[in-house]
């Protein structure tokens, strides 16, 4: 029992930590003294169990649901007879191809579309005042987006992007960052971005 009880004061202080240091700022000063002499700083990443999921599931998309969509499609047109009025066993594969091809497909364009926006990491360049995003293409390949400080907001979680984000004024386009990747300066990231004033 007294183990079990040192467990949780430790969890519970943990998450405290947690709290504290997830709206964490600096200074101005404390600023300019973190980015002086640096070519970059890592903001945050994902861990290599992550990006190894990430990966999963875009294969799985791009390679089982959408294809499996598509020959289904291509089954029910050319190959299955015309549906038979009356016919029960006929009517209930038909219809169940077709939802099994809806679901196939509408869940392999959302997961692919959410799956694009998970960066595998975001780095501050003082220099530019720029933020680079690491992120995957369709086909697993890493590719790097920069964007102006000014020109990025926060943004809460949405269909196409589980986790809290940042999102391009200019594009629209969304960086989910928040949630799955492991913090290395939060405190720097509340500066560049700061929190919304709650009224």
């Amino acid at each position: 029992e007294l183990d079990k009880a040192d467990k949780e004061r430790e969890r519970q202080k943990k998450i405290e930590e947690w709290k504290k240091a997830k709206n964490s700022v600096y200074t101005k000063e404390e600023f300019e003294s973190a980015i002086k002499n640096k070519e970059e700083i890592l903001l945050i990443e994902i861990s290599d169990k992550n990006k190894k999921k990430l990966k999963f599931f875009k294969k799985l998309c791009l390679f089982f649901n959408i294809p499996v969509s598509l020959f289904i499609t291509f089954f029910i047109d050319s190959i299955l007879p015309t549906y038979v009025p009356g016919n029960k066993k006929h009517a209930a594969l038909w219809y169940g191809l077709m939802a099994t091809d809806y679901i196939l497909f509408v869940n392999g364009v959302l997961i692919l579309s959410a799956l694009a926006n998970i960066c595998l990491n975001a780095k501050y360049l003082p220099k530019e005042n720029m933020i680079e995003f690491n992120k995957l293409n369709i086909l697993n390949k890493p590719f790097v987006v920069k964007e102006k400080i000014e020109n990025v907001k926060r943004t809460n979680a949405g269909v196409f992007s589980p986790f809290n984000s940042l999102k391009s004024k200019a594009t629209n386009q969304i960086y989910a960052l928040k949630g799955i990747g492991e913090w290395r300066d939060i405190k720097l990231y509340n500066y560049l971005f700061p929190l919304p004033v709650v009224r």
